[in-house]
């Protein structure tokens, strides 16, 4: 903007406010009245005189530039001055860069704003001696807050000055209290709360809850708001939590399958949910104002000893208690009763909540019958593992079932082939009231057949059932793998249901397994003792055995027998017919052994094509090699395995306790018999 000298003077002498011209050095042109009133200077002083000289020590002088800029962005610079008396005087500036006779100055224009800083001084000392957050807010900013004010918001007074106070307001509420805060500002405090509670947010983003109590005052001349914000936030969390639980204790009362009630300090019912008054089919009125005695007679004392240690101020909690009802069913429930207290503390009644546990009671009993029996079959399956035969076994676990598991009637059959074979029954069945059934037939064989469980309320249901006694009624029948049943009769309908049923399983999973134990064990000892080829006694057996044979002839003063055999030609036999062919010849020489000996004597493959025959309390061999031969040329007429004669080279031994040799010379004596034997022989090879 372009002013000729003369406008310039003009405008400066006749505007009310301080002005002063100055150029872009800092000296000062021109200054009217008003400045000269403000600062105490003639104008010919203040002429003489540069910006630097009414600006105090520590105090920043402003560049044209800088005053400018502010003018402009509507926010005029504070500042302070000094009065030619040296009082500092504390103004406002605003400027605007002028082009004067073709020159740049500046125009400034000098507010005093002594008494609003006095006044902003006096709302700071009272604002900041408040332990309330205060702030004042005017055109769209925060002209002044107090630390408390931060620290509820988070944050700093410079950051506060560029806020609006609407912005701070949570989006639930900005609109109504920026409807009534612009109308404020306009002067009119109509709309203007006397208290309002809302959210505000602070720099991180929390909710906060605040009361506050909103004034309209006049700052630098303008309305202004001034006011505090309390943090309630607390109190509306208690609130929050007091209608929460009127509200839960409402449902309580609605929904609640427990008896809920209130008594006064006279035992007296005063309040009573649905589920109770359903309970005894009456309404609320019926029972208020009466005791336990008028609905419990038979426990009401009991019932209202619990009450009377509510009313000494000792909660009851979770006692457990039987009740008759008015139908004569009896029902346990859960008794809890606390204390309820008014304003003073004193005790004037009790709240009662009592659970019917009559469920819980009954499955809590079946589950202790439950857990004796699965204690008592675990100690089935101890003693299930200690017995060393199938026999001992089955008999075992039908004792187990009936002394442990509480089963009336028991049996076990195993398989043999194509039949069910009784191995063990109960004590109250006779042997001829069993029966061997063939797999697949009755409800045992099915029951192999299907590998399944079968049960039933009456055997009578059962087409397929062959009950050997008329009376029987329940049964469980229950494979034992694949190797047999478990059976568990009763003469009740309906004796058993599914957990006797899981019970008789469990016990015939383990059967199964010592039955399957017992026979490897079985198995394991006979492959450690017998030889593969001929399943006769093995060397290792026989050396086992000697010995103690030699103990039993020391004893009883026995003698024991040898008698060594080797097959002739048995080299001639594998190179001619292959080594199968010689293994076949073993096997028929060791059948042949076998057949032709006594129960008491030990047939053992000694080595190779060799056989040892260890016989107890003989004296002589005669008669068993006579048999021997006479069996061999028999089989010779009969068998074409080989196309010569088969023939056994045989030497004996005696020994007994008082001849001077031992025993391993008397097994000498019969071998070296046998070589000679066979030397003679003229199948010698």
């Amino acid at each position: 903007m372009s002013f000729s000298a003369y406008e310039t003077k003009e405008l400066i002498k006749y505007l009310p406010e301080a002005l002063f011209l100055e150029d872009f050095d800092g000296n000062i042109l021109d200054v009217n009245t008003e400045a000269c009133k403000l600062l105490g200077y003639d104008r010919e002083e203040l002429l003489e005189r540069d910006v630097e000289k009414i600006v105090p020590d520590g105090q920043p002088v402003f560049l044209p530039d800088q005053i400018d800029e502010a003018t402009r962005s509507g926010k005029p610079i504070e500042t302070v001055n000094l009065h030619k008396d040296g009082t500092e005087i504390p103004v406002e500036l605003r400027g605007r860069i002028l082009e004067v006779g073709g020159r740049k100055r500046m125009l400034v224009s000098v507010r005093d704003i002594t008494e609003r800083k006095e006044a902003e001084e006096k709302y700071k000392i009272v604002a900041r001696g408040s332990s309330q957050p205060i702030y004042l807010f005017q055109d769209g900013d925060f002209k002044y807050v107090n630390e408390s004010f931060e620290n509820l918001t988070g944050y700093s007074r410079e950051e506060l000055k560029d806020t609006d106070l609407r912005e701070l307001i949570h989006p639930d509420f900005r609109k109504e209290i920026a409807k009534w805060t612009k109308k404020a500002l306009t002067g009119d405090d109509s709309g203007l709360p006397e208290r309002v509670e809302y959210q505000i947010l602070t720099k991180e983003g929390e909710a906060v809850w605040v009361r506050s109590l909103p004034s309209l005052v006049e700052y630098q001349g303008s309305p202004a708001i001034a006011g505090n914000a309390v943090d309630i936030t607390e109190e509306k969390e208690i609130e929050r939590k007091l209608r929460a639980e009127r509200e839960l204790f409402e449902s309580i009362m609605t929904l609640s399958l427990d008896l809920v009630y209130f008594k006064d300090d006279q035992h007296r019912f005063e309040r009573a949910n649905e589920e109770y008054t359903s309970l005894l089919a009456m309404e609320e009125t019926d029972m208020i104002g009466k005791t336990a005695r008028d609905f419990w007679p038979k426990e009401a004392e009991e019932i209202m000893e619990d009450e009377r240690r509510a009313l000494n101020g000792e909660p009851v909690i979770g006692r457990e208690r039987v009740v008759t009802l008015p139908t004569g069913e009896k029902r346990w429930y859960s008794i809890n009763k606390l204390p309820r207290r008014d304003a003073d503390g004193n005790i004037i009644g009790f709240l009662g909540m009592d659970r019917d546990i009559t469920k819980r009671k009954k499955l809590e009993q079946s589950l202790q019958e439950e857990r004796s029996k699965l204690r008592n079959l675990h100690e089935a399956v101890d003693l299930l593992q200690q017995q060393e035969s199938e026999k001992d076994l089955a008999q075992s676990a039908v004792e187990a079932a009936e002394e442990m598991l509480d089963f009336e009637i028991c049996a076990i059959d195993l398989r043999e082939e194509d039949y069910l074979v009784p191995k063990a029954i109960s004590g109250g069945l006779d042997r001829e009231e069993t029966t061997a059934f063939q797999v697949g037939e009755g409800i045992g064989g099915k029951t192999v057949q299907e590998g399944e469980t079968i049960w039933g309320k009456d055997v009578r249901d059962h087409p397929e059932a062959k009950p050997t006694k008329e009376e029987w009624r329940a049964f469980i029948s229950v494979p034992i793998g694949e190797v047999g049943t478990l059976q568990v009769i009763s003469k009740e309908v309906g004796s058993f249901d599914r957990s006797d049923v899981e019970l008789a399983e469990i016990l015939a999973d383990h059967l199964n397994e010592e039955i399957q134990r017992i026979r490897l064990e079985e198995q394991l000892r006979k492959q450690a003792i017998r030889d593969p080829l001929t399943d006769l006694y093995n060397r290792r057996y026989f050396n086992e055995t000697l010995g103690k044979e030699v103990e039993k002839c020391k004893r009883y003063g026995s003698s024991l027998a040898f008698l060594m055999t080797d097959v002739n030609r048995f080299k001639e036999i594998n190179d001619r017919y292959t080594h199968q062919t010689g293994d076949e010849v073993l096997q028929e020489v060791a059948t042949l052994l076998k057949d032709n000996v006594r129960d008491a004597d030990t047939v053992v493959r000694y080595g190779g094509d060799e056989f040892l025959i260890m016989l107890p309390e003989t004296k002589k061999v005669d008669s068993t090699v006579s048999r021997i031969e006479e069996e061999l040329r028999i089989w010779n007429e009969q068998s074409d395995l080989i196309d010569f004669t088969l023939t056994l080279a045989m030497g004996s031994s005696q020994w007994n306790p008082d001849q001077d040799g031992d025993v391993e010379e008397a097994l000498k004596e019969a071998d070296v018999k046998m070589y000679k034997d066979k030397r003679n022989s003229s199948n010698f090879d």
